[in-house]
């Protein structure tokens, strides 16, 4: 007697099988979404660490640009950075990771009320493992995938040129008080007399500044004896020197309204910052 084979049974085999791969497929399904999801949580975490990084190195490559803005800038427009990306992280205490890289600019400048503005951009930019890598044309700089920050020289030496502005004025004003103060306070008040220079310097000069002989000499030099040396800052905010001028082209110390010129240079050679006080009549 022959056996006949058991086909229920050997269907509910085959079925049981499908549903174990099925199982595994779903499983095989899921974990991917996990891995995938974890590395996109992992992705995340890490760009946001990497931005604040980057924002922390631009805080410390601002403050090192300030400090250093007059050296810094000093060849004017065209030049190369006095220092290479290296040296700049390094003074700036800005630490390298992810392969973080400094872009610095060549130096640029734009027309001012007096002179030109001159500065450099630096970029800090930590590049993506794909994509894109950052790159500087010229003075373009183009990030790529990168994350990065900026720093903008034209700001700063904006700040630092209209405060030394601010500075000249705020010393003209003073100086023209005073003049007014000596003037009036004298026995005889005559604006034939030139206050702004000393007897003997200009030919009506009976003033208590000192004499600039033709030219410039030092802010502090030219207010000694005045009384109001205390009341004035001898330096820009580059700390450049205030220079004053009394006597001689280009105050006009031969007829009333006499005039003296304060000046200061600007960092670029060749530029400086320039104010004029007027005899108050």
């Amino acid at each position: 007697m022959s056996l006949q084979p058991n086909k229920p049974n050997q269907e509910s085999g085959i079925a049981a099988i499908l549903l174990v791969l099925a199982i595994m497929a779903l499983l095989s399904t899921v974990i991917a979404l996990a891995v995938a999801h974890q590395d996109l949580d992992s992705h995340a975490s890490l760009q946001h660490d990497q931005l604040v990084y980057l924002q922390r190195a631009q805080k410390s490559l601002r403050h090192w640009y300030v400090s250093n803005a007059g050296a810094f800038d000093a060849g004017g427009a065209g030049s190369t950075s006095p220092w290479n990306a290296s040296q700049i992280l390094a003074m700036s205490g800005a630490q390298v990771r992810w392969n973080a890289t400094l872009f610095v600019s060549g130096e640029q400048c734009m027309a001012a009320a007096q002179g030109n503005i001159c500065y450099h951009t630096l970029w800090f930019a930590v590049p993506d493992v794909a994509g894109p890598a950052p790159s500087l044309n010229g003075n373009n700089f183009n990030p790529g995938n990168a994350q990065y920050v900026s720093v903008s020289g034209e700001r700063i030496e904006s700040a630092l040129y209209n405060r030394s502005m601010g500075q000249l004025n705020n010393m003209a004003a003073t100086l023209q008080a005073a003049y007014n103060s000596y003037s009036q306070s004298s026995a005889i008040h005559n604006s034939n007399i030139d206050w702004f220079a000393p007897s003997g310097c200009t030919p009506s000069g009976s003033g208590p500044f000192q004499c600039s002989n033709g030219g410039y000499i030092d802010l502090s030099q030219f207010l000694s004896g005045s009384g109001i040396a205390s009341r004035f800052n001898g330096a820009n905010a580059w700390g450049l020197p205030v220079l004053a001028n009394n006597s001689g082209n280009p105050a006009n110390d031969v007829a009333s309204p006499f005039t003296m010129i304060l000046q200061s240079p600007l960092p670029w050679m060749g530029e400086t910052l320039q104010a004029t006080i007027v005899q108050p009549l």
